[in-house]
């Protein structure tokens, strides 16, 4: 099977749509500093998240973490470059 044919066949599982966004530094004209702004790099692009574990969790109510640390793993098309250090945002359909 090509290569080609394998991915069409996993993006078939992509449910969700992220957004994927870069902190840059823009200068302000008005002050000259250098202001820390958000930038859009990707928008919309279809993906799929998976929860690979959760720690925190109860015995006594499963499912209910007691912090937020939870492990995920993003699927997105490899040909999307997401630097380190992105901020992303999924949106679960």
């Amino acid at each position: 099977m090509n290569v080609q044919k394998m991915r069409k066949i996993l993006e078939e599982f992509y449910m969700d749509t992220c957004e994927v966004r870069v902190r840059e530094n823009i200068v302000d004209d008005q002050t000259g500093r250098s202001v820390p702004t958000e930038k859009v790099l990707i928008s919309a692009a279809a993906c799929r998240i998976s929860r690979n574990s959760a720690s925190g969790e109860s015995a006594a109510a499963p499912g209910i973490a007691s912090s937020l640390d939870s492990d995920w793993t993003l699927f997105i098309a490899p040909d999307l470059m997401i630097p380190e250090g992105s901020k992303i945002t999924v949106n679960r359909l």
